[in-house]
């Protein structure tokens, strides 16, 4: 069965120099229960192996399209996947991060139930280096507690976790390239003040937890 046109889900990726756990990343995404439209990946101005990673996933998965690009930072890299995006929906993922296999076929099915749902993260498991889970967390499942932590900088769902329409993040100007943190929260607030945050529970996201990570990442869900 054909999914929905209204629930057609790009897949986005942004990845610089990472390619310790990426082919991890990838297979979470193409092992999804739920058929995707495409599975976009910036290369953002990798000089190591990651290009040479990227090249073969992208001949071995029609969905997968890679973009290479000079050096620009997280959020313009993101940006550009977006506005080449075909779906309906955005679902970020990074190259480090995990995915369980019924992540999006959960989060559609719980924004089939809600009105007026711009944005829809999940639970998350941290894992180390080595897959190993340490700790877990459930977030806020209502807009009203959800947005109050984004302003309160308190606990919620990780970028990894998070899909949004697509249309409600051009329409309030997408990333902001020029804050260096906390480019997600930014976002994400302004996505609030158009629709209506959510939090499925019921799935969950892997959130790798890692040395080169641990201070932009697992601060968000504390």
């Amino acid at each position: 069965m054909k999914n929905c046109r209204q629930h057609s889900i790009s897949v986005l990726m942004s990845v610089c120099n990472s390619p310790e756990w990426l082919d991890d990343a990838i297979e979470s995404v193409l092992a999804q229960s739920f058929h995707f439209k495409e599975f976009i990946i910036i290369n953002d101005g990798s000089t190591d192996i990651t290009p040479d990673k990227l090249a073969k996933w992208e001949k071995k998965e029609k969905r997968i399209k890679i973009i290479n690009k000079e050096n620009t930072g997280l959020a313009d890299s993101l940006n550009v996947g977006i506005r080449a995006a075909k779906g309906n929906w955005i679902a970020r993922i990074d190259s480090d991060d995990i995915w369980h296999k019924d992540k999006l076929k959960n989060q559609i099915e719980f924004i089939k139930r809600l009105s007026n749902i711009g944005l829809v993260g999940t639970s998350m498991v941290a894992i180390n280096a080595l897959g190993k889970e340490s700790a877990s967390y459930s977030f806020p499942k209502k807009h009203p507690r959800l947005k109050s932590n984004l302003l309160l900088l308190k606990r919620f769902p990780p970028h990894s976790s998070i899909i949004f329409n697509k249309k409600i993040a051009e329409s309030v100007g997408l990333y902001r390239p020029k804050m260096k943190r906390a480019q997600d929260h930014d976002l994400w607030l302004r996505i609030s003040e158009k629709s209506q945050l959510a939090c499925c529970n019921s799935t969950k996201t892997f959130i790798r937890v890692h040395e080169n990570q641990i201070s932009e990442k697992y601060s968000n869900s504390q």
